[in-house]
């Protein structure tokens, strides 16, 4: 390896500058400036290839980390294609529960309106029922004294229930 010593003395010739290298050479000025910034440049050449280097590595990286993204958002695409068609299966059949649960209620209310107008129905038969086997109770009665033979007392028996057999309606 050879040092150099740089020994600077500015001289001008033909309005020129000059700059007196170790072994006494001569160089002009402009060609010392260009060659220590080729030199600069030639110290960061490496620095250059190296971040060059280290960034289409990274490019690489990203890329295939993209391609990967990519596919997975894809395939979850397809989940929720999929996913969104079953809830829409969901909805409809939920829709069509809904419809036959109101049906099924509107029934249910039809059929408690229907009970309730038979049950007022049998308190009123209950209510006639009871006037009807007054009724009978007393021709019962009349009919048992014929059989024993007391006619007036049979009579008696039908004359006691005649309103009551009267009011009944068929």
């Amino acid at each position: 390896m050879i040092l150099l010593r740089i020994g600077v003395r500015t001289t001008r010739r033909r309005s020129r500058r000059y700059v007196v290298i170790a072994d006494s050479k001569w160089v002009s000025f402009r060609t010392l400036t260009r060659g220590t910034f080729a030199l600069v440049l030639l110290s960061f050449a490496p620095l250059l290839v190296m971040t060059d280097l280290t960034g289409r590595s990274e490019i690489r990286h990203v890329e295939r980390n993209l391609a990967s993204t990519e596919h997975r958002l894809s395939e979850t695409q397809v989940t929720l294609a999929s996913t969104q068609d079953r809830i829409q299966v969901s909805y409809s059949e939920i829709l069509k529960l809904t419809s036959s649960t109101r049906q099924t209620q509107t029934s249910l209310a039809g059929t408690n309106a229907s009970i309730t107008s038979t049950d007022t129905g049998i308190f009123f038969a209950d209510v006639e029922m009871s006037v009807l086997d007054g009724c009978l109770g007393g021709v019962t009665q009349a009919l048992d004294q014929v059989a024993v033979g007391q006619r007036s007392g049979a009579l008696s028996s039908l004359a006691s229930v005649t309103t009551s057999c009267s009011s009944i309606n068929p």
